[in-house]
């Protein structure tokens, strides 16, 4: 059990600017910066500045928590990284209920002691770093060509000689943002080249059905971030966990998925899902008799999600190539 006496506790909710923290007995709040002087100067105010003897528990909020993370890493300080899902359930547990940065640096802070089994070492990737910062910057270059065409169609729905100087423009913009695009790709592929286990990895990831080159490269880069989690786990870091509501017997709700993780990995897993069950094989087959077993579309398509998640989860871990006999 762990012993609160002998560590430094703190709960920290991460935002953008700054971070609050709650250590047992008060809250504080520091800068969100790069070198984390503020949280630096409070743990030697605290501590003596042993950082071997803090422990911080946090959600993973992406870009804003990298520089807490890194903070940790190079300090040696443990950690728990909470997952939202799980924060907020257990949040609701708590008394009083509602829901603030002070509340919920205290609720990830009891965190710690009721999970202290999911405490560990910081680390930082550097190969995980750089994917990660590759594809945030792949993802919204293609979302904005995206916003441009859109804008593009809009215009030429009624077009007039007027228009004709600006669709141009808006022409050109798409053409630098594909330009660009292309670019990041290229450049995600180098890397990935440069390092003989990543290329691995990604080849076993690819042969899945239906995982084509962006499919690949936005799995392989989720999975590096969880390589020892269990299938239950990586689903629900996907936010394709299936939750439900009951309540006695006047109240039963649809079970639905979560939503509460990687936004990017649901995306492209829909991609992926969607050409599946347009192609002979076994996931068009288990598509249709989830059809005929009086399943919707999309509870039907989620479900090929899934599956196809699990399974290339299993063939990273397993370094094993995809055929159509394959399971888990």
């Amino acid at each position: 059990m762990l012993n609160p006496e002998e560590f430094l506790v703190f709960g920290v909710d991460v935002s953008k600017d700054e971070l609050v923290l709650y250590d047992g007995s008060r809250h504080y709040r520091v800068k969100n910066e790069r070198e984390l002087k503020e949280l630096s100067k409070l743990i030697r105010k605290r501590n003596g500045g042993d950082f071997g003897k803090v422990i911080i528990s946090f959600e993973p909020t992406g870009g804003y928590s990298y520089h807490l993370l890194r903070f940790c890493s190079e300090r040696k300080i443990k950690i728990m990284v909470v997952n939202p899902y799980k924060s907020s359930h257990f949040s609701k547990t708590q008394r009083p209920r509602g829901k603030n940065d002070e509340k919920d640096a205290v609720n990830l802070r009891k965190l710690v002691f009721v999970n202290p089994e999911e405490i560990r070492e910081a680390r930082i990737d550097e190969r995980l770093e750089m994917l990660n910062s590759l594809i945030t910057l792949y993802d919204k270059t293609e979302r904005e060509i995206t916003s441009w065409q859109r804008s593009l169609k809009h215009r030429q729905g009624y077009y007039s000689e007027e228009q004709a100087e600006e669709i141009e423009g808006i022409k050109k913009v798409i053409k630098v943002l594909r330009e660009n695009r292309e670019r990041i790709l290229r450049k995600i592929n180098e890397e990935i080249g440069k390092d003989e286990e990543l290329r691995k990895k990604r080849e076993v990831i690819r042969s899945m059905k239906g995982v084509g080159e962006i499919v690949s490269i936005v799995l392989l880069n989720f999975f590096l971030k969880y390589p020892e989690v269990s299938r239950t786990k990586i689903t629900s870091l996907s936010g394709l966990d299936i939750v439900s509501s009951s309540s006695g017997r006047s109240i039963k709700k649809r079970g639905r998925i979560s939503k509460m993780g990687n936004k990017l990995v649901r995306r492209k897993l829909f991609m992926s899902a969607m050409y599946l069950i347009q192609t002979e094989g076994r996931f068009r087959r288990f598509y249709e008799e989830l059809r005929r077993r009086g399943k919707p579309k999309k509870v039907a398509l989620t479900a090929i999600m899934r599956k196809v998640l699990v399974l290339t989860y299993s063939l990273y871990k397993n370094m094993s190539f995809y055929s159509e006999s394959y399971n888990v």
